[in-house]
């Protein structure tokens, strides 16, 4: 029976930061230094200086997802925070499954490679390689689809927006245009 104590969870957030627009650049530097200070990865990143009032930054990231809420809560006092949203998603069962699986494609490479030590004619050793190779292809495959499995729950998938200019900071921390209003 699988060991159902432990869960696999996947993560993953969303943030948006509010900042002034001469800030930008500033603010994605504070971004790459936590990424680093957490031991995570910057899948990509692009950073948009605007002409005066607005600029723009966007970052797609993985953070081990024991630090991820200390990372996001670093993230959280780069600038104002306009939108934060984090899910999570239980991938225990596929990957309980798929470790199984695995299992018993391993018992069933070894019961091959009896098969293929017994065999007597060229014909018989034929046969057992042939579904050998086979089971070699499908235990590599479960390999891959438990390894990204182990991935998707041991990093967690962040995407972070920094956004300036008019509302992307609260009345007083933008400029004198920057505030708050009917308008």
């Amino acid at each position: 029976a699988a060991d159902t104590s432990h869960r696999d969870v996947e993560r993953a957030s969303q943030i948006t930061i509010g900042t002034k627009p001469g800030e930008v650049g500033e603010a994605s530097a504070k971004v790459f230094e936590t990424v680093h200070q957490y031991n995570g990865i910057v899948l990509n990143s692009s950073t948009q200086n605007g002409s005066g009032t607005q600029a723009e930054a966007s970052f797609e990231l993985l953070i081990p997802s024991g630090k991820v809420g200390d990372a996001m809560a670093a993230f959280s006092r780069i600038g104002e925070v306009v939108n934060r949203h984090e899910t999570t998603n239980d991938i225990t069962a596929p990957t309980v499954g798929a470790s199984e699986r695995l299992q018993d494609s391993e018992a069933r490479i070894e019961g091959l490679l009896a098969q293929l030590a017994e065999a007597t004619t060229d014909s018989e050793r034929e046969v057992v390689e042939a579904e050998l190779a086979a089971e070699r292809r499908h235990a590599a495959n479960l390999k891959s689809k438990l390894s990204n499995l182990h991935r998707r729950a041991n990093l967690s998938h962040v995407s972070l927006r920094i956004v300036s200019g008019k509302g992307a900071v609260s009345p007083g921390g933008g400029g004198e245009d920057e505030g708050w209003g009917i308008g």
